[in-house]
């Protein structure tokens, strides 16, 4: 994880790279199962380390979205 100069958080790794290629990003019941996923596999805390808060932009394997 790391923040860009645009104050995007730049998510990086083949595991969330890929669990973001199976799920569609538009339905919001599979959204929260990433959430889940992503905070069950560190993704999370390593967000919350580098200063992320609720709302703010991620990307993931160039797809752009916002974490709640």
């Amino acid at each position: 994880v790391e923040q860009g100069e645009d104050g995007v958080y730049r998510v990086s790794g083949d595991a969330v790279e890929t669990l973001l290629a199976r799920h569609d990003i538009d339905n919001e019941e599979s959204m929260e199962h990433v959430e889940h996923r992503l905070r069950r596999m560190g993704v999370i805390a390593a967000l919350d380390a580098a200063g992320f808060t609720a709302g703010d932009d991620v990307e993931i394997a160039g797809i752009l979205f916002e974490l709640q």
